[in-house]
């Protein structure tokens, strides 16, 4: 049986602790080491979620302000964004506002559609509220709650202003992680499986899972943009 693609994308500044995140996510260990991720990498993980078989995608990005310029390709496509701040210091706070949040916004197809807008358009007008980006605002280092200085109630409030969840984590204990991503996977699901769009998802996802480079990846992103708009007019002619 094919597995419904789920891509997650990690946003925030060097340092909030993305890497340890992923890797405490996928194969539960945690590296004191602190090593700058240049450009982007993901791991993948399968996982079954209310009875569907799901291959998560997890994208870490690079927060240093140098490699932003190249990360903004990693966004496109993605299905879940996790917005990582650091409770100790307020400045990785103050930038997913200033910052993460709108880059997420203007570069991601499911949210604005800055590319192939006429496209876009025309499927908003069809399908309506039928694209959705899960999104979660997360405080991370949350083992280091004696020294926190961003208030979780501000969090929140960030979190509620821009239509988000909001979690918190400490990816050394391991606490919260889990839960985090994959509440927010199945957020996910439920929501490709009450607009019937699993079947596409499926199509879809198969079409672009054997990139091996980037020009390709970017070359593909086109196509896969193009035959979005022709197969959500053949879904939804079926549906009617």
């Amino acid at each position: 049986m094919p597995f419904l693609n789920c891509k997650i994308v990690l946003l925030g500044e060097s340092s909030v602790g993305k890497t340890c995140i992923i890797q405490r996510y996928k194969n539960n260990k945690f590296n004191n080491e602190y090593l700058i991720t240049v450009g982007a990498s993901h791991e993948v993980k399968d996982l079954q979620i209310k009875g569907k078989d799901v291959r998560v995608k997890i994208w870490d990005t690079c927060g240093n302000e140098q490699f932003r310029s190249i990360t903004k390709i990693f966004y496109q496509g993605a299905d879940i964004a996790l917005l990582i701040y650091d409770i100790t210091n307020q400045k990785s706070f103050d930038e997913l506002k200033n910052y993460w949040y709108n880059e997420i916004k203007e570069n991601t197809d499911t949210v604005k559609g800055k590319k192939f807008f006429f496209f876009y358009f025309i499927l908003i007008l069809i399908f309506k509220n039928k694209f959705l980006l899960v999104i979660v605002v997360v405080g991370n280092k949350y083992d280091l709650l004696e020294k926190e200085v961003v208030s979780e109630s501000d969090a929140i409030k960030f979190a509620e202003d821009i239509n988000a969840e909001f979690g918190k984590t400490s990816a050394l204990s391991g606490d919260g992680i889990e839960d985090v991503i994959n509440n927010a996977i199945t957020k996910f699901v439920d929501f490709i499986s009450s607009q019937k769009l699993s079947e596409y998802r499926l199509t879809i996802n198969d079409n672009i899972k054997d990139l091996k480079n980037f020009e390709k990846k970017k070359m593909m992103m086109k196509n896969v943009n193009v035959e979005l708009c022709f197969r959500f007019i053949e879904i939804y002619f079926v549906i009617i």
